[in-house]
């Protein structure tokens, strides 16, 4: 029975081997699929990177030599605080100028401020010195030139008590204007507050026209009515430079290598007011050319080591000098009965043979 089996199996596959039918694999329904759609990748935005910022130019200093003994100031005024003295015939290192061009500002041992540029001698004539601001930036943004030796006032107005004085060539910074336009507020650094009023006739002002107005000030102090030794009020006291023999307001030094001919600029005044001023200078030279002349008033130059009479205004004296030796000058009013103001200017020039 077994084997019966067996040959029919057999059998069985025989004929189904023998069949012309393919198997297929039967398809099986598969879960459905959303294919999600993604928002378009946008390229980055650019970024805008800005240039690297234009770099001033570097100030390439300019050397020079002092001609004489200087004071090196914090601003371009013999009103504003000595920062030291420099020595004549000292190298100094030149990097810019006012606007002017009457002050330089330098570099020196170190410490960096203003000198007048008339007692600096440039070694390259040819150099280009840039126009540089000044220290204080404050007020209107205009600066005046002093065209002589002027009284600053407490107000603008010259019944307002002195304050003191600033000299020819100071540059100053200027605050505003009295409604006349008379009257100039400027930064003057000995006063209490910083500043005084100058009389715009001994100013030159570019811009006058930007210089604001100011609002009224405090009613002068006068003083002439209580004190009787006043001196009239027409007449310009001079202010005092704290000046002596021991301690020359001025002291020049004449050589080749620097100025053949200086000239200074004061006044003086009696009975009130600064009475004397004293000047020194030296001279590599044998001989020199004094000249005195005067602008207001009457002066008398008086040498302090020479044998000579004193000389008037308009008068000049030729002198001998010795290399080395420094020679002492005193310039003083001539006395009147009513008092004397008197501007004057000294003029020495070496003379060669």
């Amino acid at each position: 029975m077994t084997r019966l089996r067996i040959i029919s199996s057999i059998a069985f596959l025989l004929i189904c081997a023998s069949c012309d039918s393919s198997l297929t694999t039967p398809s099986v329904p598969g879960p459905a699929f959303v294919t999600a759609t993604l928002p378009p990748t946008l390229p980055p935005a650019s970024t805008h990177t800005s240039p690297p910022p234009t770099l001033a130019p570097t100030i390439v200093p300019i050397p020079g030599v002092t001609t004489s003994e200087v004071n090196l100031r914090e601003d371009t005024s013999t009103a504003s605080r000595a920062l030291g003295a420099i020595p004549a015939f000292s190298n100094v290192q030149i990097v810019g100028r006012d606007f002017s061009g009457l002050w330089y500002r330098i570099l020196f041992n170190g410490n960096s401020g203003w000198v007048r540029s008339d007692f600096v001698q440039v070694q390259d004539e040819s150099a280009e010195i840039p126009v540089l601001g000044s220290e204080s930036v404050s007020g209107s943004g205009v600066r005046g030139v002093i065209m002589r030796g002027v009284n600053v006032r407490s107000g603008p107005g010259q019944d307002f008590e002195s304050l003191g004085l600033l000299n020819q060539n100071d540059v100053v910074p200027i605050f505003g204007k009295d409604a006349s336009g008379a009257w100039m507020k400027v930064a003057y650094p000995p006063a209490a507050e910083g500043t005084g009023w100058v009389n715009a006739e001994f100013m030159q002002i570019e811009n006058i026209d930007a210089v604001p107005i100011l609002g009224d000030e405090n009613q002068p102090a006068r003083t002439s009515e209580a004190d009787p030794a006043e001196a009239p009020a027409s007449m310009e006291i001079a202010h005092s430079d704290n000046d002596s023999a021991d301690a020359p307001i001025a002291v020049f030094s004449l050589s080749p290598a620097s100025a053949r001919s200086i000239q200074f600029e004061g006044d003086v005044s009696a009975p009130q007011g600064d009475g004397e001023d004293w000047i020194a200078f030296s001279s590599d030279h044998d001989k020199v050319v004094i000249q005195l002349s005067c602008d207001s008033g009457f002066v008398l130059l008086e040498f302090i080591q020479a044998d000579s009479a004193p000389i008037e205004c308009g008068g000049a004296f030729a002198m001998e000098t010795e290399p080395g030796k420094t020679y002492l000058m005193k310039i003083s009013p001539v006395p009147t009965g009513d008092g004397i103001h008197a501007d004057y200017k000294v003029r020495i020039t070496v003379t060669i043979d």
